[in-house]
């Protein structure tokens, strides 16, 4: 593994980070075999990475889905306009 260089900015003896973390596993063992599979360790850890929120992702669309309802009376864009007009305000 690589030694460790903080972020720009911080005290060579700061704390690693998370990130810092996983930048280190991928610029030092990235190209590495992983457990004798045909990826290396940098291509499962992104694999893991995109799979990490799957379940959530999958149950969130049929929560979504099972909400549609497409006889609903949906009131037009002057009925919202106050509150989005409220709301760009307020983010000003």
């Amino acid at each position: 593994m690589t030694p460790h260089t903080p972020a720009a900015g911080l005290p060579a003896d700061a704390p690693r980070s998370a990130v810092d973390e996983i930048a280190a596993l991928f610029e030092g063992e990235g190209g590495a075999e992983y457990l004798g599979e045909p990826v290396t360790q940098a291509q499962h850890m992104l694999q893991a990475a995109g799979r990490a929120h799957h379940a959530d992702a999958v149950r969130l669309r049929r929560w979504d889905e099972a909400a549609k309802e497409p006889d609903a009376d949906v009131p037009g864009f002057e009925h919202y306009r106050s509150l989005l007009v409220n709301l760009v305000a307020s983010a000003s």
